[in-house]
């Protein structure tokens, strides 16, 4: 959605496309993407997530349900028979327009007023390319929530590993002022800064 939104174009490094429907939708449209030659390839569990690969493009294309409560709607993961969100995303209440046929009997809507969700993901910023914009550990929409803290010291270690020092300088910089009293985060930290 940024690239195309902010530049016209899918931004270079992107290896996949997301799609969010509401759930009550989800099952019928792992169906649909299916029927139209992708391979399933993980859903790791979540009741509300599917990823499937496109075997001649070799695109993935991820899928995840969402839920409106009040003013918003909540994207993430939650286990197959857990009520309670692993992950979750925060966002102005999705309003969907532009219906558009996906086959005999299936529509597909775009969503309205893209760049909220945009605003939710990448901050008020949005429009300004970032080269260090860091994926889960800068992510605005994001609640706290034990695998979310897991998901960025994944993403932290991810950088590091990858020999990026400055961009693992940054990472660090942010995850400890979010978590300032974890011991793993303060000895990142420290070897680090």
């Amino acid at each position: 959605l940024l690239g195309l939104y902010r530049d016209g174009k899918v931004l270079e490094h992107d290896k996949d496309i997301d799609y969010i429907c509401p759930m009550a939708q989800f099952e019928m449209l792992k169906t649909i993407i299916k029927d139209m030659g992708n391979t399933e390839t993980k859903s790791q569990g979540y009741s509300n997530f599917a990823s499937f690969r496109n075997a001649e493009s070799g695109l993935v294309i991820d899928l995840c349900g969402f839920e409106n409560e009040g003013d918003f709607s909540y994207t993430g993961f939650f286990k197959e028979g857990d009520d309670n969100w692993s992950f979750r995303q925060r966002f102005k209440k999705f309003r969907f327009g532009k219906q558009t046929p996906l086959g005999p009997n299936r529509m597909v809507s775009s969503i309205y007023e893209p760049e909220n969700v945009l605003e939710a993901l990448y901050g008020s910023d949005w429009m300004k390319p970032d080269p260090n914009w860091i994926p889960f550990i800068m992510d605005y929409s994001a609640e706290e929530t034990e695998a979310y803290k897991y998901l960025t010291i994944l993403q932290l270690l991810k950088i590091w590993s990858s020999g990026d020092l400055a961009k693992a300088k940054i990472a660090v910089g942010i995850v400890e002022k979010r978590y300032p009293f974890d011991p793993i985060i303060s000895i990142a930290a420290q070897s680090l800064l």
